[in-house]
């Protein structure tokens, strides 16, 4: 469910990962990832992170995760658009989160996900901005997964979240507004604040029924408010149906 992963390690859509994992005891276990993500062809978008993260089953239960990471981006941050006028040398985010989970019937669990950030920016010579503050940065998210609710081998999910957001953070966007006939260009800064005025708000619901041993059926319905943190764009929903020869 995209409502309950964190994004910070996501940024890229071809990335090459490894994650070993340790069960200190019984309860308690850790994994180390990293990831390497490579789309300078396709976006120009290169980044590399490392992930280490404590699982701890407080009960049967009640079970915690802690996650520590760290990111690199070069050309871009949180994943966006590198190059042109808006691009940036390189960018690094250090990020923490929690994730619980309870289990309040022995078919329906509840998880929440919360999870912050903090990045530097470095700028360009060649991007409008310029002069980057810190940017602190929270998503978080919470939803119900029930499985064998209706049927045997029946998977039913219900989740609300807040994508990743920029909660604080400056930068100076450099504006040009004259040129002369000796083609000098004449520039004016503003400081701009990069928190975002609205906050986009997501709604997701699927379910998912196995028929027969390997097919699937199943719809999954999608509704953003205030798509990309911005209350001026039509909110959107996205619906679709899935039929499958695979395991949910």
């Amino acid at each position: 469910n995209r409502a309950l992963r964190t994004p910070y390690l996501s940024f890229g859509n071809l990335a090459d990962s490894l994650q070993v994992g340790y069960d200190a005891t019984d309860r308690l276990a850790l994994n180390i990832g990293i990831s390497n993500t490579n789309e300078e062809g396709r976006y120009g978008l290169q980044s590399t992170g490392a992930v280490i993260e404590g699982a701890y089953e407080v009960s049967e239960r009640i079970a915690l995760k802690l996650q520590f990471g760290q990111i690199a981006e070069r050309g871009s941050f949180f994943g966006g658009a590198a190059g042109g006028a808006f691009g940036v040398e390189q960018s690094e985010t250090i990020s923490a989160g929690i994730t619980a989970q309870v289990k309040l019937l022995d078919s329906l669990t509840w998880i929440g996900h919360y999870a912050e950030g903090v990045t530097r920016v470095r700028d360009t010579d060649n991007s409008l901005l310029r002069n980057f503050t810190r940017l602190r940065s929270r998503t978080f998210g919470m939803g119900l997964i029930g499985n064998n609710l209706f049927t045997k081998d029946d998977r039913l999910g219900l989740a609300i979240s807040r994508p990743l957001r920029v909660t604080n953070g400056n930068a100076d966007l450099i504006i040009p507004y004259a040129r002369d006939v000796l083609g000098n260009v004449y520039r004016s800064t503003e400081n701009i604040n990069l928190n975002p005025k609205d906050a986009e708000t997501d709604f997701e619901l699927y379910y998912f029924r196995r028929i027969g041993k390997e097919t699937n059926v199943g719809s999954y319905f999608l509704y953003r408010k205030n798509p990309n943190h911005a209350a001026d764009l039509p909110d959107e929903r996205t619906i679709f149906a899935i039929d499958r020869k695979s395991v949910v």
